[in-house]
């Protein structure tokens, strides 16, 4: 953070650092971002060149079958891979099919590229432990998940689709319409579930708008009984076509038991459809706290929980203050939504909490808009206000003049000494 001091009225010189802006919260300043993303980003890129030398070979399996499927050109199809079949298309027009180094570096830099949308339309970035350690953690997981051939390079490209739509307020909707649209389109073409993220995230922008907020129907509590709605309305969608509500996330453990240590199980056995409906909220709730993952007391499994608990604990308490707030811009209300409609569809289909973190890691970004947007009325005045301190740049506001410097002098001075004969008079006076 830069600590070059701001001016007083008098035009002496403060010993405030410019990075404090206001009420003594520390911003980043513009280089300490750049320098940070780069630092980030090569942090990924080493980890993506030495990925097989740091990481066992379960962090590759999903890396495996995408590279075992490349070596079929013409032979892949939807219907028998999903989206598999998909993204070893796009590797392929990539011309990145044989290039398997070349492809973690691609994955990596087009999650950082988020990253940096990010940064740039939420700036100034407080410094908080959130922020900080998120960057920290990104750079990590970006390197794990993303520096190999992975099919979440796809859904980093919908975060830089999302952070990087127009902010007006006037044209908000018809944006929001185009981001549903190609969610579906990600569904129909890549992972069928983000159908359901589609529907949930127009419906949650339907309720947390500007309109439901600026009369308070919507609070926190009632936030996240929106959030179990939309978990009992996706898991009834499940029953109604002839299956448990966790019928999916069912038949793929199916046949992992001795080799994931991470598996989500069932959690009660009543007879179904309750059954089923019970464990997909459960689940969801786990998942954003994994309470059992911890219980199993292993160094590894400790540290998934507190990652995931971290991001969705902060998450909660920006979305509190941000419900809160009467600043609220459309890019934070949709990160808000698509995060919150992850985290239901998730429940339905994650079959473990490795798989949990891999797919909740190219949206971390979006973790950086709802805790940026926390601080609605702050942004208003750094950046709204005419005259107002210009918080990217760093630049403190300089402090009010105090009733005794404004009031006149009990005695007129004498014509030598008149103020007008004195330039730094002149200039005070001014």
């Amino acid at each position: 953070m830069r600590a070059a001091p701001s001016t007083d009225l008098g035009g002496r010189r403060s010993s405030t650092p410019r990075s404090r802006v206001r009420d003594n919260h520390m911003f980043f300043s513009p280089e300490d971002i750049i320098v940070l993303w780069f630092l980030g980003l090569l942090c990924s890129l080493v980890i993506s060149g030495l990925h097989s030398h740091l990481l066992p070979p379960k962090f590759d399996r999903d890396a495996q079958v995408i590279q075992n499927l490349l070596a079929k050109p013409g032979l892949v199809r939807y219907e028998d891979y999903g989206s598999f079949a998909t993204i070893t298309s796009v590797y392929h027009a990539l011309g990145l099919a044989n290039s398997p180094t070349l492809a973690g570096f691609f994955g990596v830099i087009i999650a950082h590229c988020a990253l940096a949308v990010v940064l740039w339309r939420m700036r100034p970035i407080r410094v908080t432990a959130f922020s900080v350690c998120a960057l920290v953690l990104y750079s990590l997981l970006v390197g794990v998940y993303q520096g190999v051939y992975t099919k979440e390079i796809i859904i980093s490209t919908v975060v830089i689709v999302v952070a990087a739509v127009p902010t007006g307020l006037q044209s908000a909707w018809i944006w929001d319409c185009v981001l549903a649209v190609v969610m579906a389109a990600l569904g129909h073409y890549f992972r069928p579930y983000w159908v359901l993220i589609a529907v949930f995230f127009f419906g949650l922008r339907l309720f947390v708008s500007n309109t439901a907020l600026s009369r308070r129907w919507i609070t926190t509590r009632r936030f996240v009984l929106l959030m179990v709605a939309c978990s009992l309305v996706a898991s009834l969608v499940i029953v109604a076509r002839g299956f448990p509500a966790d019928h999916y996330r069912t038949l793929v453990n199916a046949g992992r038991g001795a080799d994931t240590g991470s598996l989500i199980g069932r959690f009660v056995e009543h007879p179904e459809p309750i059954a089923g409906i019970v464990n997909v909220v459960l689940s969801t709730v786990m998942l954003m706290f994994p309470v059992t993952l911890a219980a199993k007391l292993s160094p590894y499994y400790l540290v998934i929980f507190v990652v995931i608990a971290s991001f969705w604990a902060s998450y909660f308490y920006a979305v509190r203050q941000w419900l809160r707030s009467d600043h609220r811009p459309p890019l934070v209300g949709r990160a808000v939504c698509l995060i919150a409609a992850f985290a239901v569809v998730q429940g339905l289909f994650e079959p473990d909490y490795g798989s949990a973190l891999r797919h909740l890691t190219p949206l971390i970004p979006l973790f950086f808009i709802v805790a940026a947007g926390e601080r609605g009325a702050e942004r208003v005045a750094e950046h709204g206000v005419p005259g107002g301190s210009r918080a990217g740049r760093g630049v403190t506001s300089p402090p009010l003049p105090t009733p005794t410097q404004l009031s006149p002098p009990a005695h007129p001075p004498s014509p030598p000494n008149r103020p007008s004969d004195h330039p730094s008079a002149r200039q005070s006076e001014s």
